[in-house]
């Protein structure tokens, strides 16, 4: 999985990077749903939306966490073959 490999050098516990892993791969599905269908064409406005669900369906802590993981994912601009890329 693309997500763990950009998330393991930073995160030794096998659980966050799991849970990272997760959060950012549901942010990149919502994307899709939304007609995001590359990395590069996502705005603030999308992370914005994203968030908003968020907060409506998790916990203020739960929302925070997985948000300060899959922001910097959304807002990468990753070169051909970056592990964020779609």
């Amino acid at each position: 999985m693309r997500f763990l490999e950009f998330f393991a050098p930073a995160i030794r516990n096998p659980h966050t990077r799991r849970a990272y892993a997760r959060a950012a791969g549901d942010f990149l599905a919502w994307c899709t749903q939304a007609g995001v269908t590359s990395i590069i064409a996502v705005q603030s406005l999308h992370v914005a939306a994203w968030i908003e669900l968020q907060t409506q369906t998790l916990s203020a802590s739960t929302t925070q966490s997985q948000t300060t993981c899959a922001l910097p994912v959304a807002i990468c601009s990753p070169p051909a073959g970056s592990p964020c890329g779609f």
